[in-house]
């Protein structure tokens, strides 16, 4: 990783992304499942760190999905992040 600004570790991004695993869930508005994301954990990782350590990460628009309510009205608004999103949030908590 060159030119970091800070140190990034690969172990807790990969411990966020098992918790990712573990939640389960639909693909982002990138459309990469978990089980996509961890066909290629050790790049998706990797691109990762270099991101976040370099300050040029840049998440993606959430997926919309409208649930319909029942009456056929009323609408809910699910708003959902990309799986490297979710793995960038547990990193930071």
């Amino acid at each position: 990783m060159a030119n970091s600004m800070w140190a990034i570790h690969e172990l807790p991004l990969r411990s966020a992304f098992e918790r990712v695993k573990e939640n389960g869930g639909c693909a982002g508005v990138d459309g990469i499942t978990v089980e996509k994301f961890d066909e290629r954990v050790k790049k998706n990782i990797d691109t990762l760190r270099n991101e976040l350590s370099t300050a040029s990460y840049q998440p993606l628009p959430l997926l919309r999905i409208l649930v319909d309510k029942g009456n056929g009205e009323a609408r809910h608004c699910l708003c959902l992040p990309s799986r490297i999103e979710w793995c960038r949030r547990l990193y930071l908590m």
